[in-house]
């Protein structure tokens, strides 16, 4: 079942990864400084209302004004992903909805909804009606108006950048119930996380499952009595992009440790050669292991809370899930 869980999650992950590859595509032809193939490229994020691809058609529209007309369906494409997004209050969309009725992209130039949207934004950054949002020059050349907007800056996404979200999280685990997570993200991201269960490793005899090898007939017999576990794990894997920067899968590795002891206890009572106690820890060097593991999980960030979680196995052995719970900022 483990491994069906598994396949079925990468293969997700591998779909979702070339999903998004149409972005990476089109960064490097906008590199290259090929914008009819960036366009192309861009467009087909369209199809999923994808506000990066938005983003950059709406760039290439304003900077390339021979490409204008070629693009006139894309940019239709994008004012309808964008509309019920500003009608949701979103900000990015309301600011984006008052250029292209500004400047006519994708629709007919409408001074008057322009205006409308841009008062919208402002009331969403708390500003009152009546506060002057923008400043336009408007320069007037032998093609066409172009307008050279200033705007507020847009709220810091966290304390480090305005360009991406970090946070902190605690994470609990059955194995490793103690463990802290910290992540960065936007467009994609990255994590590093660390997982312990604080048990100590003390021990006195080694053994199996079934004996321990160093007591001799001159030792007292015994029994199997408690058993503990040392588990510990360092991961870090990568963020991808489901969903409007709420939603997204990761997928990653690292390298854990399980340490398997048990308590043998004396059955006559006379105590062990090595401690001089009536019981003592052995080390399991049968059932434990150690070595590389896969995981991959997801993140929804909703304001400012961060919940992560997902499922990893070391060498195959087991499979454990993990949850965090954080802070972005």
């Amino acid at each position: 079942m483990k491994y069906f869980i598994f396949l079925f999650a990468f293969v997700f992950a591998s779909l979702t990864v070339k999903a998004q590859s149409y972005n990476v595509q089109g960064d490097l032809a906008l590199e290259k400084k090929d914008y009819q193939n960036a366009r192309t490229w861009y467009s087909e994020g369209l199809a999923h209302c994808d506000r990066y691809s938005i983003r950059k058609l709406t760039d290439i529209w304003k900077e390339q004004p021979q490409m204008r007309v070629s693009m006139r369906l894309s940019m239709w494409k994008c004012y309808k992903c964008l509309m019920p997004l500003a009608e949701q209050e979103d900000q990015e969309a309301m600011l984006l909805i008052s250029d292209y009725f500004k400047m006519g992209i994708g629709i007919e130039i409408d001074s008057v909804k322009a205006e409308y949207w841009l008062k919208e934004y402002g009331k969403s950054l708390g500003l009152s009606v009546n506060t002057p949002v923008i400043d336009t020059v408007r320069i007037i050349d032998s093609q066409a108006i172009n307008p050279v907007t200033a705007v507020p800056q847009p709220p810091r996404k966290s304390i480090l950048s305005n360009r991406f979200y970090s946070f902190l999280a605690y994470t609990y685990s059955r194995f490793e119930p103690i463990g802290g997570t910290i992540g960065f993200f936007d467009k994609s991201g990255f994590y590093l996380s660390y997982r312990t269960d604080l048990n100590k490793g003390d021990y006195i005899y080694t053994c199996n499952n079934t004996k321990v090898p160093e007591i001799g007939i001159e030792n007292p017999s015994y029994e199997f009595t408690r058993e503990k576990w040392k588990c510990s794990m360092v991961t870090g894997g990568i963020f991808i992009p489901v969903y409007d920067r709420k939603f997204y899968i990761s997928v990653g590795g690292g390298r854990a440790e399980r340490l398997y002891f048990r308590e043998i206890g004396s059955l006559s009572g006379e105590p062990f050669e090595k401690n001089g106690q009536k019981s003592a820890w052995c080390y399991n060097t049968e059932a434990s292991y150690k070595g590389w593991t896969a995981e991959i999980g997801g993140l929804w960030k909703w304001k400012k809370l961060i919940i992560f979680g997902g499922i990893n196995s070391t060498k195959i052995r087991d499979l454990d899930g993990f949850l965090s719970i954080g802070y972005s900022f």
